[in-house]
């Protein structure tokens, strides 16, 4: 357990310099802007993870139930990436807009609860941190199917998976990629990413 905490807690001091640098020193590349939002997408999800195991999150009850937030801006942030690394020159267009769906859905689900009274979250929450699985059960939302919002967020992860696997793979048949090294480490990287 304390090597678990010790690698979180490192990760999250690493985390803040790489992303600040990514965000403020990318002139050259914008592109980096979209992996820096990435990045502290799961930055944000590690802190909630310790802030869960630590049972601290009870200070902080707006924070509750917004790791799926993070969730669902990691992917769409890390596909633009991807996409504007092996295809330089699309940025953002307004149909990008698009996949951001699965976050709509979610916040209008979950509107209930994170405009609820704090003393009330504390109430729904408390006895779920004694649980593993509680953060696999969510049924404050209106939606009352339960495991919906764990479905939206593996199907929005596949998807999103799904299109960088393409980006990929038509990027690997350009014979670019062979040909110069700094194409090679592109690929590799972003390829690391996807996958973890």
């Amino acid at each position: 357990m304390f090597k678990v905490q010790f690698f979180s807690q490192a990760s999250l001091i690493i985390g803040i310099p790489v992303i600040t640098i990514l965000l403020f020193y990318s002139k050259k590349n914008r592109n980096n802007i979209f992996l820096a939002f990435s990045l502290a997408n799961i930055w944000y999800a590690l802190l909630l993870n310790i802030l869960n195991d630590n049972l601290l999150i009870l200070e902080y009850p707006a924070m509750m139930r917004t790791g799926n937030i993070s969730v669902f801006l990691f992917f769409p942030f890390l596909f633009f990436y991807t996409r504007g690394a092996f295809f330089p020159g699309v940025f953002f267009k307004k149909t990008d807009l698009f996949y951001f769906l699965p976050l709509l859905i979610y916040l209008i689900d979950m509107s209930p609860f994170f405009f609820s009274d704090p003393n009330y979250k504390i109430s729904i929450y408390r006895p779920r941190l004694n649980d593993p699985s509680f953060a696999l059960k969510i049924n404050e939302g209106w939606i009352n199917f339960v495991g919906f919002e764990l479905l939206l967020r593996y199907f929005s992860g596949l998807f999103f998976w799904i299109l960088q696997i393409q980006i990929i793979w038509k990027y690997w048949k350009n014979h670019l990629v062979h040909k110069r090294p700094e194409n090679k480490i592109v690929f590799w990287h972003i390829l690391f990413l996807t996958f973890t």
